[in-house]
């Protein structure tokens, strides 16, 4: 079996591999980097390993990876953590015809690993991300590269961190860069967990399109996640508690008086800060699951549908009981019921995920401009305003200041324009796309064309 991606533990000094061992969130850190190359669609990987850690490697990798597609081949070094000839032919065996070897101590995203699989590299080249410390903690190879340091290694077994530093020197052409567009975070030791729970989470927060959510919600949600992650408290369980705040919601909003209103608000913008812990628990402790989106996006659903019946029940005790409260509220509910029904048959249809979130970036977000532009428009900006972050805003505002149940009527007429816009861009197929020209690709003695 060959891999085309190499991980060691470090071993630059006697506490590096215990380093590795240390939990950083949950998660032992040497996995945190294979975890997130399982993220980026990397299957196959070749892990180098102290003799001394393969207890808790292997005790950790059941642990972490019990429902992962990961493929393993682990290849164990001696006391002395030296790469001898042997250990290097091992090595080169299990290798593809282009290898990224990655430092297990590298905190690392998907948006630096994506880009990787489309470079092409020619005979005497490789690329490296980054240099810390002369160090080159992540590059890629020829697997020729790989197989001239035999020569190195028979004279005297050398470290991993020498033997790439030899292969960094020796090769013709090489890219190094120290300020890489993409930033990774090395871990060199344990009193920079904080600055490391500071870029995993900086990168949760950058990833966040609107600003509320970004500067408000997240600025709430992201410390609470943290501490949950460190507690091992499971994503579901986040969301199965971010449930019941939504149906409070829905309850406060049945209240009669002023003040029931506005406190069901309150749980509602409480259950739309909530919402994002559960799934910045799952990106911290990589536990993302297809279970955990189907019950976030029901809990979502349960929050919405159940606080609007509550809005609709204050409508109706605070109007002499009139029966139209009841009317306009089923064609509220059955609209949003359409909404979700398209979007579940999307996300059904055409990916493997559960999660509306989904259905804007693989769809909403690659709709071609052949289409009417007064759609275009309603949906660029449109979406925005239905997000749960700015909707949930809105919803405390206007509670404030004593004018919520207008949003009812508003929301009715939103939905019902976005149930037939979203019927009429099913019945209308949709162009074939262009064919995508390649923006990844490494010429001898040229940096990478984008």
């Amino acid at each position: 079996m060959q891999n085309d991606i190499l991980v060691y533990i470090p071993s630059e000094s006697k506490a590096a591999p215990r380093l590795s061992m240390r939990r950083l969130l949950g998660v032992p850190l040497f996995l945190r980097g294979i975890l997130t190359l399982e993220d980026a669609g990397y299957e196959r990987i070749t892990l180098v390993v102290p003799i001394s850690e393969r207890r808790q490697v292997l005790k950790a990798w059941k642990h972490h990876t019990r429902n992962k597609k990961l493929k393993p081949h682990f290849i164990w070094t001696p006391g002395n953590q030296r790469i001898d000839t042997k250990i290097l032919a091992d090595v080169v065996r299990h290798s593809t015809k282009k290898v990224t070897i990655l430092n297990a101590n590298l905190l690392i995203s998907t948006d630096v690993l994506d880009p990787w699989k489309k470079i092409e590299l020619k005979k005497g080249m490789h690329l490296k991300a980054v240099i810390d410390r002369g160090l080159p903690p992540l590059l890629q190879v020829n697997k020729g590269d790989l197989e001239s340091l035999e020569k190195t290694v028979s004279e005297r077994p050398v470290k991993m961190e020498a033997l790439l530093v030899n292969l960094l020197n020796n090769t013709i052409n090489h890219r190094a860069s120290r300020n890489w567009k993409k930033p990774v975070f090395l871990v060199t030791r344990f009193t920079k967990r904080k600055a490391a729970t500071h870029y995993l989470t900086e990168k949760i927060r950058r990833s966040t399109p609107t600003w509320i959510a970004r500067y408000i919600n997240k600025s709430i949600s992201l410390p609470i996640s943290v501490m949950l992650a460190r507690m091992r408290v499971r994503p579901n369980t986040i969301t199965i508690v971010n449930m019941l705040i939504g149906m409070g919601a829905g309850v406060g909003a049945a209240g009669r008086t002023y003040v029931g209103l506005l406190i069901g608000a309150i749980l509602f913008q409480l259950a739309s800060v909530v919402d994002g812990c559960d799934g910045e628990v799952a990106k911290l402790t990589h536990r993302c699951t297809k279970f955990g989106q189907y019950i976030d996006s029901i809990s979502d659903n349960l929050a919405l549908a159940g606080f609007f019946t509550g809005l609709m029940i204050h409508i109706y005790r605070v109007n002499n009981h009139t029966p139209m409260a009841f009317v306009w509220g089923g064609i509220l509910l059955l609209g949003l019921a359409a909404l979700f029904a398209i979007m579940i048959n999307f996300l059904k249809k055409n990916t493997d995920s559960a999660s509306f979130v989904t259905f804007d970036k693989e769809y909403l977000q690659k709709l071609p401009k052949t289409y009417p532009k007064f759609i275009l428009l309603f949906i660029k900006y449109g979406k925005y305003v239905l997000k749960k972050d700015f909707f949930s805003m809105l919803i405390l505002v206007l509670a404030i200041f004593g004018i919520l149940p207008a949003m009812f009527y508003i929301s009715i007429t939103a939905v019902w324009i976005g149930v037939f816009i979203l019927t009429y861009l099913n019945l209308r197929p949709a162009p074939a796309p262009k064919p995508v020209k390649k923006k990844y690709q490494l010429a001898k003695g040229h940096g990478s064309k984008r």
